[in-house]
């Protein structure tokens, strides 16, 4: 992709100034495209770059077993932000990336914890591809094709095995039509790639939110018609066929869905939506009803982004009040809200369950009186 940019100010700094020598001047990134800028002098980016130096951590995933954590954090006098694993609170880092590029988001397999899966780019190209890092070697394998962005994945609930959706890098390539493309599905095992299974496609791009049902027969995943609008898929994943369940064929209303997480038993579809509304709202959707029960109706305010708790019990759910992140809990099975935890206040994001210590929820907050960090909640206390 082209980007074209101009630094208005950098120009005014530099006017008048007499020729600079290339060693000291910045140099652009090879995959931007400048036009009319002045050579930047190195000079002028060392006195910026002491106001670019707050680096904040943030909750990235969970160790599958232990109690330890990646998180995403840009090291002192480095470039980029990378993973690196936490294994007690305050504790030092173990850097587990080192790439030019920023590193931002990794997951562990479901059940093994010796290699996990993380996204990049290559000199901010956006032509997003899967690794998989190799814990004792630190060794990068792709395990998403070169040619093709990688546009979304999801874990199966029994195996380690993991859905890949890819998009082609050149939206124009078919017939030179935008709504041509298709989102193509993977099912991979990180440990054999090459072995990857093709087995359907997507009409056009805009799919995500994949999760799949307790038994991995199916997958939910969203299609994002407009900001405001989005539909609920299920596809069977033996033969690719899907299905829309959301809105209702014949509903005509622009709805918007998102966050989806089934229930234990694969009975129910967690999910936010603003289906009555000006609010997004917690709900549960009914597979052998299909009907749609509000969990959130008291709660005048957007329901962000929610979190289930891998046994089941709880729901953790992220509320924009006036402005302002809340973390409220629910009980899974009645719906009902529980007590509120105590949690630092700011803009709350990355809700993740401990998969075995299921007590445990990972998040990242960001405030104006701080950078971002990682915090933990045990609900069996209410300890941060």
């Amino acid at each position: 992709m082209e980007r074209r940019w101009l630094n208005a100010a950098g120009a005014a700094l530099l006017a008048g100034s007499t020729a600079l020598h290339a060693q000291d001047v910045i140099e652009p990134n090879a995959n931007l495209r400048t036009e009319n800028i002045p050579p930047i002098p190195k000079s002028l980016a060392e006195r910026v770059d002491r106001y670019t130096q707050f680096r904040p951590f943030g909750f990235v995933g969970w160790h599958p077993v232990r109690d330890e954590m990646i998180v995403r954090h840009r090291l002192a006098n480095a470039g980029t932000v990378q993973l690196h694993g936490l294994s007690r609170a305050g504790g030092p880092l173990d850097s587990l990336t080192a790439f030019p590029d920023p590193v931002t988001a990794a997951a562990y397999p479901p059940q093994a914890d010796d290699y996990l899966i993380y996204l990049r780019d290559s000199g901010g190209n956006e032509a997003n591809r899967l690794f998989r890092l190799d814990l004792d070697t630190r060794a990068s394998t792709p395990i998403s094709p070169a040619d093709e962005r990688a546009a979304g994945s999801a874990w199966m609930k029994t195996k380690n095995e993991l859905l890949v959706t890819t998009l082609p890098l050149d939206r124009t390539a078919q017939g030179g039509k935008r709504d041509e493309i298709a989102t193509t599905m993977y099912l991979v095992d990180p440990r054999n790639p090459n072995e990857a299974k093709r087995f359907g496609e997507l009409p056009g791009a805009g799919w995500g939110g994949y999760t799949f049902s307790p038994d991995d027969k199916t997958i939910i995943a969203s299609r994002s018609i407009s900001a405001t609008e989005s539909q609920v898929w299920r596809i069977d994943v033996a033969t690719g066929q899907r299905e829309q369940l959301l809105p209702k064929p014949g509903d005509t209303r622009r709805i918007a869905y998102d966050g989806f997480a089934f229930s234990l038993d694969g009975k129910r579809l967690f999910l936010t939506t603003n289906e009555r509304g000006e609010f997004s709202e917690l709900a549960s959707y009914a597979f052998e009803t299909r009907e749609l029960q509000i969990l959130s109706a008291h709660i005048p305010w957007d329901a962000e982004r929610f979190a289930l708790s891998w046994d089941g019990k709880q729901l953790a759910v992220v509320f924009n009040v006036d402005g302002r992140d809340e973390l409220r809990m629910f009980d899974a099975h009645t719906g009902r809200e529980l007590p509120r935890p105590a949690v630092p206040s700011g803009a709350i994001t990355g809700l993740s369950w401990h998969r075995t210590l299921t007590h445990r929820l990972g998040f990242s907050v960001n405030s104006p009186q701080s950078p971002g960090d990682a915090y933990v909640l045990d609900t069996n206390t209410g300890k941060v």
